[in-house]
């Protein structure tokens, strides 16, 4: 999560979960989806999340402009970015210059399908 965010931001680090460095997963699986809900409604800019394992981007993200200005989930197949049991699973923020509200607090989850055959079931 990230309280009060700030415009001019590229690649923070969101906090919460286990750690600032990402949730570490015991178990080999995939990311499958990143989803992003602000408090306040985007009014102006872009706020763009972006899914990391072990600190690297891996190129799925959740955006919040003029279409999606409260919540965006972004979902795609499994096996496109596997990780490992062992690694750290995370998100970075990144906001233009004319994002508002700089009041909005966010939430983000990263959507992982894990364990043998990655069973995906929807809820």
């Amino acid at each position: 999560f990230q309280d009060n965010v700030l415009a001019l931001q590229t690649d923070v680090v969101l906090v919460g979960g286990a750690s600032g460095r990402g949730h570490v997963i015991g178990v080999d699986g995939s990311i499958v989806g990143i989803v992003i809900r602000s408090n306040a409604a985007r009014t102006a800019g872009t706020l763009t999340v972006e899914a990391t394992k072990n600190g690297s981007k891996v190129g799925l993200t959740a955006v919040l402009d003029a279409t999606n200005t409260t919540t965006k989930a972004t979902l795609q197949a499994a096996d496109l970015d596997n990780f490992v049991a062992g690694d750290l699973i995370g998100a970075v923020i990144t906001t233009d210059a004319g994002w508002l509200p700089i009041t909005a607090d966010v939430d983000v989850a990263v959507m992982i399908v894990s364990g043998p055959g990655y069973r995906y079931e929807r809820q």
